[in-house]
């Protein structure tokens, strides 16, 4: 829902600067009473007609908990799946559905990298030939001894007297 409302903000903003992909005020009504939002637990689809995602999981058996009535049959989807076969949210956040895939994109999630961004991380251990940095994501990064700048500037190979010096270079809780 985060996520819904920053898209929006930016496209209104856009619409300030006369941004031809400006969203006006009835689509953001519209697109905010559409988002479903769902706790872990609660169940998004019942039947065999989706393809799980990521932030979801498949449960079968008796429905369990649900606001139907007791006297009612439960109904198979128009693909003809079980009706005991449910799809439950894992993660609190926002179903996205693309086509027959079902996802939930979590509120608040750990940062994760990709190629070219600029970061800052805490040295954790110092390994052989690499420093093992938390930069607040899923994994450790790893910082190759070969991939830093030698004092001096120095472009040669690394060598065995590189790596007995790596603690005078970063130590661990140095800040990168």
């Amino acid at each position: 829902l985060l996520v819904l409302l920053l898209e929006l903000r930016c496209c209104a903003s856009a619409r300030a600067c006369g941004g031809a992909m400006a969203f006006e005020e009835e689509e953001v009504a519209a697109a905010l009473a559409s988002a479903l939002v769902v706790l872990p637990g609660e169940e998004i689809a019942r039947g065999g007609g989706f393809l799980r995602g990521h932030g979801t999981y498949v449960e079968s058996g008796p429905a369990g908990d649900s606001d139907d009535d007791d006297d009612a049959a439960p109904v198979a989807d128009e693909e003809g799946g079980d009706p005991s076969v449910r799809l439950v949210a894992s993660v609190a956040g926002v179903v996205l559905r693309v086509n027959r895939l079902i996802s939930v994109r979590p509120v608040q999630s750990r940062y994760g990298g990709d190629v070219g961004d600029v970061v800052v991380g805490r040295i954790v251990s110092v390994g052989n030939k690499q420093w093992h940095v938390d930069l607040g994501a899923r994994q450790l990064g790893t910082l190759m001894l070969g991939s830093i700048n030698l004092p001096g500037g120095a472009l040669r190979r690394r060598t065995l007297e590189d790596q007995l010096q790596m603690r005078t270079l970063f130590v661990e809780n140095d800040l990168l």
